[in-house]
């Protein structure tokens, strides 16, 4: 508090002291809005009373001090601020706490797919796109950000994030380098900026057009060449890998060429590989069998050949594993072994029958009393058909009729069947005779005097009748 001692007589002021009251200092202070490291900080300090004779002292929290009130702090952190002031009356202090945040730094999260360093990320492009998730949440003191992506195509921002998003989220179309930069500034204004590169890929459709074996030597050449794949053939003495473009002769040899292609990227791995021969054809002999004949569902057929390299077919087509024939099946059957193809092609063939038990019948024939033309029916070729004709027997060929005479003595057919699987036999025994008179022996023929008993017990009964009917009429 100030006062001064007041006269009438303002002649007399001139010899008058001025005469102070004071109370005792009431410090405070207003934080600043800037706080990062190495900034200088100015802090504002407020007196309540003010004096000429007050002194402020600034204690700054981490082991500084002065009476500036401006202040840079080197690490980030939180900090007990302490402002003291003084005057004739007395000493006060006040403290708060600011918090100092660090430089802004950027940093790009991995996001989950496969990371080869800081700085490169490779995605698989599946069905045409592939989904990239970024991540700068983890950047220090970032207060707002900002994605540049280098190409202005191949991508989109979805789901509702663009380039101020902390994760945005993008779906890439094409494959290819892409430069992302994400700059973050702090509350202070301040810029960080970090920059990864993200490599689209894919695999490529790599294919090995196959070659036919051939008899003479070819140039060879590798089509739809496809670059980063490898392409190895075993020449001798020593393998070699064919280049874009390289054309390689390829002479008569027994073994065959075998071309192998390979591709790897982070998306995964691609292996291929073609064989043919560049040979004299070979002569192929079947050793097994030449011809044969087995019972259906028999125990299979080895089948054997002087050279290895070669493949089985039967026509009909049929049951044929591991050079092995399966009689499953009734039927004549072709068998070829072929090596080669095309015009340097060998092959041989034998013939398999595979046989059967036919359903062998003979249809019954009734008796009859007159001559008859006999024929065998549902003929089955291979049966062999007889019937006991005189003075010999007959054999029964198929559409063949015989006339077959009325005699008393019975005809007797039969039917037999015989190969490798066993054998069936039919019999059908009939008669071809006239009819005989039948005698009943056993009853006596009637009489004249049985006849006239039987006329007169009729002609009774009658009369018994019409008496009976007469009240009935009356």
């Amino acid at each position: 508090m100030n006062a001064e001692i007041e006269t009438d007589n303002k002649n007399c002021l001139s010899n008058i002291t001025p005469v102070y009251f004071y109370n005792e200092p009431k410090p405070d202070f207003v934080l600043p809005s800037q706080r990062c490291v190495g900034q200088l900080i100015s802090f504002s300090g407020q007196m309540c009373p003010n004096s000429p004779t007050t002194k402020m002292f600034w204690e700054y929290g981490d082991n500084t001090s002065d009476s500036t009130g401006v202040h840079a702090y080197t690490k980030a952190g939180t900090y007990k601020v302490k402002l003291t002031v003084q005057n004739d009356c007395g000493k006060a202090s006040v403290t708060k706490s600011i918090t100092i945040i660090e430089e802004p730094k950027a940093v790009i999260a991995d996001s989950g797919y496969v990371s080869t360093n800081n700085t490169l990320s490779n995605y698989c492009l599946k069905n045409g796109s592939v989904i990239v998730r970024l991540d700068g949440t983890k950047s220090i003191s970032a207060k707002t950000y900002e994605w540049r992506i280098s190409s202005n195509s191949g991508y989109q921002f979805i789901e509702k994030t663009n380039g101020a998003s902390p994760r945005p989220k993008l779906v890439f179309t094409t494959k290819g380098q892409y430069t992302v930069s994400l700059r973050v500034t702090s509350d202070c204004g301040l810029t960080d900026e970090i920059t990864k590169t993200i490599n689209i890929a894919d695999l490529p459709n790599v294919t090995i057009t196959p070659q036919p074996d051939v008899c003479q030597s070819i140039n060879y050449k590798i089509d739809n060449y496809v670059d980063g794949a490898n392409y190895v053939i075993n020449t001798e003495p020593s393998a070699t890998t064919l280049s874009k473009g390289q054309i390689l002769s390829l002479s008569l040899r027994d073994t065959p060429y075998i071309v192998n292609a390979t591709f790897s990227n982070v998306c995964g791995n691609i292996t291929l590989a073609d064989t043919f021969f560049v040979t004299t054809p070979k002569t192929v002999t079947i050793t097994s069998f030449r011809d044969t004949t087995v019972c259906i569902n028999s125990s299979a057929l080895v089948l054997k050949t002087n050279i290895t390299t070669g493949s089985w077919s039967s026509v009909p087509s049929s049951t044929i594993t591991a050079n092995k024939f399966n009689p499953t099946v009734a039927g004549t059957f072709t068998l070829t072994y072929t090596n080669g193809s095309g015009n340097c092609a060998t092959s041989d063939k034998v013939t398999a029958r595979v046989v059967s038990l036919p359903n062998l019948t003979l249809t019954p024939q009734p008796d009859v009393c007159q001559a008859l033309d006999y024929t065998i029916a549902n003929y089955i070729d291979g049966a062999n058909y007889t019937i006991n004709t005189d003075p010999t027997a007959t054999t029964l060929l198929k559409n063949q009729k015989v006339t077959l005479a009325l005699r008393n003595n019975a005809y007797i057919v039969q039917a037999s069947y015989n190969n490798i699987c066993g054998t069936i036999s039919k019999a059908d025994t009939f008669f071809v005779t006239a009819a005989k008179a039948v005698k009943i022996t056993s009853v006596r023929a009637p009489t004249y005097r049985d006849w006239e008993t039987d006329r007169k017990s009729t002609r009774l009964n009658s009369s018994h009748l019409k008496l009976s009917r007469m009240p009935s009429s009356a």
